[in-house]
């Protein structure tokens, strides 16, 4: 493994690499857990015809917090989702 090379600057590009995935992680987990939470303080306080818009309005938010067209972001919440929902199950 690259993680076991003997050059300190291998093992560095390494650590690198773990602390980018691990920023990564936190990143979209921060992400899914401010959605969760707003999207179910919004059925909580809103009525239904209310909702979807308000819904829209965070995912905007998040968009643009990360520099992400709307697009952007739906096709790569879905993925997040997938991943959280189903893979832990596989």
């Amino acid at each position: 493994m690259i993680e076991s090379s003997s050059d300190v600057r291998v093992g560095f590009l390494a650590d690198l690499r773990h602390a980018n995935a691990l920023a990564e992680y936190r990143r979209w987990s921060g992400m899914l857990e401010y959605l969760d939470a707003e999207t179910a303080r919004i059925e909580r306080e809103l009525e239904p015809r209310a909702r979807e818009l308000e819904v829209a309005a965070v995912r905007s938010v998040i968009a643009q917090a990360n520099g992400w067209s709307e697009h952007q972001l739906a096709a790569r919440l879905h993925e997040a989702e997938t991943a959280r929902d189903d893979l832990p199950a596989v």
